[in-house]
Formats: C-alpha cells, structure tokens, sequence
C-alpha cells in the first residue's frame, strides 16, 4: 500500500469514529434514523499540559526573551527563501546572514568574547597598578569634610548592585532547578503524549468496528433485504400489480364478478320461473276455493230469508269480498333468458376470467422469477462491498496496532525510559555544575554584602583610619576580595554565558516563531518557499499530485484548537471525494445500473381475456336479463293474496252458523227447525273450508311471493344493467390490454427506477451520513492540538526557558561585575585600616591624580 493511501486509510478511519458511541440505526419509511452519538473531545487532552506554569519565573522569561527579540529582532524568512532557492553561498552569509539578520546576536557575542579577553587583563594590571601603590593601593588616607557623604553614596549604589546581583544569583539557582524539573518531567509529560496518542488510536479503531458493524453491517442488510423474493414482491410486484390494477385487474375483476352474478342470475331466474309457475297453480286453486265458499253463502243467504230471527245477520254476509287480491296467472315468462343465461353459464367464462386475474397476480412471481439471476449477481456484490470494507478494517487494525501504537508504545516504554535516565545522569553533573557557578556569583554577592554590612556597622566616625575598629576593616577587606573573585571568574563566566546565548538564542527564535505562527505562514506553509513543490502537508499526505492543496500547518493547528472536526480541519474533502469514494454504485460494481435495468419484465404478451370470454361477454350482454319486466313482478308480489283475511271472515260465517243453531234450537221439531240446522251446518262447513283454504294456499302463496319478490328485486339489482356492465367491462379489457401491450413499460420503468433509487439509496444515505459526521461532528480534533501544544510546551517552554533564564540570569548578574568592582575598590578604601594617616595637606585633585605615598610604615631619622 503506497504511503499516501495509507496515510489517508488511517486519517480517513480515525476521523471515521473518533469518540463516538454507536446505537443500532432504525428506519422510517425510506429514512434511515442514525442513533451515532458522538461526544464532545474539546477536554480530551485534559492531562496534558498545554498551557506552560512558569511558577512565578514569566517576566524573567519575557525578559530574557526580550533580549534575544532585541538581539535578533529581524525576520529570516526571506533570507530562508533565498537561500533555498539560490543555496548558501559566500555572499548570502556575508551581506544577508551577518550583516543583515545576524548582526546583533555577532556584536553580542564578540562583546562577550572580547570581554572575556579583556577582564582578566585588566584584572592582572589593576593588580600590578595596586601592588605599585597606585589605583587605591596606598594604605593611608586623608580625612575630608565629604568623605561621609562619598560613603553614604557608594554605600547606597553598591547595596543597589548587591541586591540586584543577588536577585540574579537566586533566579540562576531557581532556572537550574527547573531545567532539572524539566528532565524529572520527560516520563511524566512523554507518557501523557503518547497516551493521549494511543487512547485517540485505540478509540476511533475501536469505534470503526462498531460503527461499520452497525451501520454499514445496516445498509448492507437493508440492501440484501430489498432483493429478497418478498421485498421483491412487495417492492416491485406490488406496486406494479397496484398500478396495473387500475386498468387490468378492473375488467377481470369485473367479469370475475359477473361470472358469479351469472350464475346467481341463473339461480334466480330458474326461482322466478319455478315460483311464479308455482303460484300460477295456486291461484288457481285459491280461485276455485273462493268459488266454492261463494256458491255456499250466496245459497244461505237465500235460505236465510225463511229462518226468523237471523234476518239481519245474514244481510252482513258479502260474497264480493271473497276475491283475489294479487293475479299470479299473467305474470313474464323468463324461460327465454334463463336458457340465454345458463348457455352463457355452462360455457364457465368465470374460469377463464379467473385464468387471466391469476396471470396479471402472477406478475410479481413473474418479476421474482425473471430476476432471480439478476439478484443473485446484485447479491455477490453486495458481499464484495462488505468483504471490500472488512479488509478496509482489517487494514486499519493492522496499520494501527503494527505502525502506530506498537511504535507509539516502543517509545513510551524504551525510547523514553532510556533517555530519561541518560538526561538524569548527566543532568546531575550539569545541575551541580550549575550550582557551582552559581555559588561562585553567590559568593561575590555574599562578600559585598558582608562587606557593606561590617562596613556600615563597624565603621566609627570618631576612628582615625589608622585607629578603624576589625569589623570595619573586614568589610573592607570583604569588599576587596569580592572585587578579586570579579576579575578571577568574569571571563569564565561570560564564556559560559556566551556560548549558552549561541545555543539558546537561535531556539529561542525558533520557538517564537512557531508559537506566534510566523514560521508556518513564513516558511513551512509559504507556497513561495516550497516552489512547485506545492505545500509540504499536501505532497506528505495527499501525494505529489495533489501537493497544490492549499493545506497549511498553521491553519490546521489554528482548525484543532477550536475543536473542529478532523476532516474539517485540513483539505481533507477537497483531496479525497468523500462522496465519489462511498458511492454505493461503484461499491457494487460498476454495471449496478445495469443490473436493476435487468429487473424490468416484459407485459406485452399477457392478455387481460381470451375469445371465449369475449364470446361470453357478448351473449350474456344479449340475455335480455336487463329487458325483463321487474316492475310488473314486483307490482303482483307486493298485493296482498286475497281481498280479505279469510280467517276473520270464517269467523264472521262461524257467527252466522251459531245464530242459526240458536235460531233451531228455540223452534220445535220439524221442518223449519231442521232446515235452520242444515244452514248452521253448511254455515259451520264453509266457515272451515276458508280457514283451511287460509292455512294452506293462501299461507304458501303468500310465501312464494315474498320469495318472488325477493329474488326479483335481487335479480334486477345484478341484471338490470347487465347490458351496460358488459359492455363496460368489454371497454375496460380492451383498454387493459391497450395499456399492457403499449404503456406499461413505462410505469415498470418507473417502478423499477423508484426499487433501485430505493436500493441504492440506503448506500447514498450512508454516504451523506458520513460526510455529515466528517464535516460536523465526527473526530473534532482538539486532542491533536492539546498533543502538539504539550510538546511545544515541553521543548520551547519547559526545557528552553530555563536555560535561557538560566545564562541570562548570570550574564545579568556580569552586567553588574564592572561597577561592582569600581564600588567595591573605592568603598574599601573608607572601611579598610590604615597603615598611616597622610599628614600632609595635599590638594584632594593631586592627591587622587597619584601623587600618593607607597602603603608602607613611615620611615623617621635615627
């Protein structure tokens, strides 16, 4: 795997995941709901320490770092560029690194080095000038007026030195102890690095198994799902019958319906003519009884005339009431259509309507069936993309495990270590070292502060400077050697100081450049500087061909620091195409579009109905069902059977016949009484034979004719526009088979196109799922800014500012050796004992012109 790819297969899975929690997506309709949580990382480098504790040492830092600012206060940028484009020859370093660049940081240490040769030459001839009597070195001294006033004022100016010189010598020890922090730090500060590094590492791999797992693992089933035979089914099939339903699946559904409205017409019409034969019969009979009754009242009523007593009652009987209501005799002969609907019913047109309804529900079957080759290699894809991204993981865990965290942890564990305890033990004799010239500047201090003090307190006003008491003269003789050890270790000191100054000052600006950012927009991320090169980040992790990136290491940095998404902050998206790399198409292979345009299924050859439903439609639509007279059927089923309840006019005749046997019963024996009786009788018989004729014709007719009614009005609702219905259906088939032969490709295009738009964009909405995560919310990358801000720190910050304090604060301290000297030599003088006062009045100007006496008891005649 060539390096760039690597680089970005790494980048890529770390941004993919890092410091996320996954949950299990679910779906809503088409909409894939992502339960990716991601946390906030703005507090993972936490322990880290990002921001430098100079524990109270920041404005001696600045201090120093003022200095070197000062020293070297021009910018190399250009210089750098020149000298990459045109090399480093004799002129670049005359004109352009020492005299323009350079300069300063030249001049300081030739004073430096130039102080070294000089001090202890100066040193050897003030010693020389002394042991001659001369600078000071005459032990006597004239008492004058001002001399109080000369010690008061070098007093106070070598106490200021002191104090100053002492707060050196303690920043000196200060600085030492924390370049010896520094190194006690390294395993503390270079374990908390790398694993801060190895925990970030550790966290997006871990999550890339989990999100791919679960999320990729989702779409990937959603995939395998929607080629299955039912999501087939109900994906395309159903739709497709749902579409063709409107025009196809109506007419068959329509003869299906009339087929078995067929054969209940038939049913009804066989009942219809079974039952108004039925009732034709019964009529009648009905008729023939209603006669009979007639004939028998019509003769009581004339016998009644000859029976006394019952003459009115008989004038109620009226033989008209005894009629038929409803005339069942005249009613249609449906023979006629009953042979045209049964002809229709034998030729079973409702099977092959059945036939055809279960080709067009056969069509999703058919798309199964059609397809199944097609879904297969749609299948085998599908297990090439998730195998494509296991390998994908695979590689990832190998390339961190193997080429990162194993060597992060080497580092940690050996590197780190190792070095540790080299830098302990030569940091001992360095820190000893440090000591020691610290109480070398310590005891110069030390001396003139005891100086002054014996000095101050021993002196006594009213002492001659023969006469001047011991704890004054040792102040004096303190002040005398603090001056001495001056010159003895002046040049030692400053050539320690000078050559910590070569080293620490070009870092320092280093540093200040890489803090404030100048070096990257100067140098690292000036595409000036680079050339065709492009830009250093862009060749590094996107490859020569893409160097031209605009990828900035400031810019970056600047990006993490504000917590912004990995990817986000470089030119992550514009160097690799998130999108065009994701694309689920050429996941699946690059004939996917292909291979959905084989799911469309040809409808051309299906036929909604044959010839002999055609056949059966025609001659049912021909029946004359429609033409049959409901109106009259149902005009005679709704009369009533008879013109009056023949029970409640039995009962009337029944009346009549117990009247007569009232009437016999109350006449003697003869004729007229048998008479009355034979009319009670034939009253009586009458009276029976209408109830009988009541409780069977009557009852049954009144029965059948509900059932006419009922199955008339049944058959006119399903027949009475049966005309109409096959023709429609006719109309519908024709239209059906129209729109299956010619414009159901279209709708199964769009089908199809609506199946494979759903398929492929499970794939796209991943897609979009990642590239939002990368571009919001995924693998904000404080975490490498809270790493690369703790290594600064511990190189720039913990490790340079106290060795920049540190010489700093001993050439502070050699700032003050020269007027230290002068103060000491000439303070000395008033605190020191004389060998003898000078008892001539000399002029104070000759005096300190030289005109001294040797420092020697005075010689007096024998």
């Amino acid at each position: 795997m060539s390096s760039p790819a690597t680089a970005f297969l790494v980048l890529f899975f770390f941004c993919f995941v890092a410091f996320g929690s996954c949950g299990t997506p679910t779906v809503n309709g088409t909409t894939i709901i992502w339960n990716d949580k991601f946390e906030d990382t703005s507090n993972e480098g936490s322990d880290l320490k990002t921001k430098y504790d100079a524990k109270g040492l920041q404005p001696w830092y600045n201090f120093a770092n003022s200095f070197i600012g000062t020293v070297l206060s021009k910018d190399p940028y250009d210089i750098l560029i020149k000298i990459k484009d045109d090399g480093l020859d004799e002129e670049v370093i005359k004109n352009d690194i020492v005299k323009n660049y350079a300069i300063g940081m030249i001049i300081c240490v030739g004073i430096g080095f130039l102080f070294c040769l000089l001090m202890p030459i100066v040193g050897f001839c003030f010693c020389c000038c002394r042991c001659c009597g001369n600078c000071g070195g005459e032990m006597s001294q004239k008492e004058r007026s001002n001399d109080g006033c000369k010690r008061a004022v070098f007093g106070v100016i070598l106490t200021v030195i002191t104090l100053l010189m002492f707060t050196g010598v303690l920043l000196t020890f200060v600085c030492n102890d924390r370049m010896s922090e520094t190194v006690d730090e390294m395993q503390i500060n270079s374990d908390a690095i790398v694993k801060e590094a190895v925990t970030f590492i550790n966290r997006s791999v871990g999550e890339v198994d989990k999100l791919l797992g679960k999320d990729f693992g989702f779409v990937m089933n959603q995939l395998k799902n929607d080629i299955t035979d039912a999501s087939l089914e109900s994906l395309v099939g159903d739709p497709l019958l749902k579409e063709l339903d409107k025009v196809s699946v109506k007419p068959i559904e329509a003869v299906k319906d009339l087929a078995a409205n067929t054969q209940v017409m038939k049913n009804q019409l066989e009942i219809i003519k079974n039952t108004s034969q039925s009732l034709s019969s019964l009529t009648e009979q009905l008729q023939e009884g209603l006669n009979d009754a007639k004939k028998n009242l019509t003769d009581i009523k004339n016998d009644c005339s000859n029976v006394r007593g019952v003459n009115s009652t008989c004038d109620k009987i009226n033989v008209d009431d005894l009629a038929t209501g409803a005339n069942f005799t005249n009613l249609p002969d449906v023979s006629t259509e009953l042979e045209k609907v049964e002809d229709v019913v034998n030729q079973d047109f409702e099977k092959t309507a059945e036939e055809g309804l279960a080709e067009v529900r056969n069509i999703p079957q058919k798309v199964i069936n059609d397809t199944s080759e097609t879904r297969k290699d749609i299948g085998k894809m599908i297990s090439n993309a998730t195998s494509s991204v296991n390998k994908m993981r695979d590689d990832l865990r190998k390339i961190s495990n193997d080429d990162v965290i194993s060597k992060l942890e080497e580092f940690k564990t050996d590197t780190v270590p190792k070095a540790k305890e080299e830098a302990e033990k030569y940091d001992n004799y360095r820190w000893m070292a440090g000591v020691g010239l610290t109480c070398i500047l310590l005891l110069v201090v030390v001396l003139m502060a005891l100086g002054l003090m014996c000095g101050v307190c021993g002196h006594d006003k009213e002492a001659s400077p023969t006469t001047r008491g011991t704890v004054s003269n040792l102040g004096g003789l303190s002040l005398m050697a603090a001056a001495g050890f001056c010159f003895i270790f002046a040049s030692f000191l400053m050539l320690l100081t000078t050559i910590c100054f070569i080293i620490g000052a070009p870092m320092q600006t280093v540093c200040t450049a890489i803090d404030s950012g100048e070096l990257y927009s100067q140098v690292l991320d000036n595409q000036k500087f680079w050339g065709d090169d492009g830009y250093v980040l862009s060749r590094t992790f996107f490859g020569k061909d893409k160097s031209n990136i605009r990828f900035t290491i400031g810019g970056f940095i600047d990006n993490c620091r504000n917590n912004k998404p990995l990817f986000k902050a470089g030119p992550f998206d514009e160097a690799f195409n998130i999108s065009d790399r994701l694309d689920i198409e050429k996941l699946l292979g690059n004939d996917t579009t292909q291979q959905f345009d084989d799911l469309k299924v040809n409808l051309s050859n299906v036929n909604v109905f044959n010839n002999e439903t055609r056949n059966s439609l025609t001659k049912l639509r021909d029946s004359g069902v429609d033409d049959i007279d409901f109106a009259k059927f149902l005009n005679e089923t709704t009369k009533n059977i008879t013109a009056v309840d023949l029970n409640e006019f039995a009962q009337n005749i029944s009346n009549l016949g117990r009247e007569f046997k009232k009437a016999a019963d109350s006449l003697p024996e003869g004729a007229e009484k048998n008479k009355t009786n034979e009319l009670s009788q034939k009253a009586n018989d009458t009276a029976a034979a209408l109830r009988t004729l009541q409780a069977t014709v009557v009852k049954d007719m009144e029965y059948k004719s509900i059932e006419l009614n009922q199955n008339v009005s049944a058959l006119k609702g399903i027949g009475g526009d049966l005309k109409k219905l096959a023709n429609n259906t006719l109309k519908e088939a024709e239209k059906a088979e129209s729109y299956l032969h010619t414009q159901s490709a279209t709708n199964i295009n769009k089908i199809v196109q609506n199946f494979t738009d759903r398929v492929l964009g499970w794939g796209f909405q991943f897609t979009d799922h990642i590239k939002d995560l990368l571009d919001n919310s995924l693998a904000k990358c404080q975490p490498v800014a809270n790493i690369y801000d703790a290594t600064i720190v511990i190189i720039c910050k913990q490790a340079l500012y106290p060795f920049n304090g540190f010489w700093f604060s001993i050439g502070y301290c050699l700032f003050f050796f020269i007027p230290a000297i002068i103060f000491c030599v000439k303070l000395a003088k008033h605190y020191r004992r004389m060998d003898y006062e000078n008892e001539f009045d000399q002029d104070v100007e000759a005096f300190e012109m030289g005109h001294h006496y040797p420092s020697a008891p005075p010689q007096y005649p024998s």
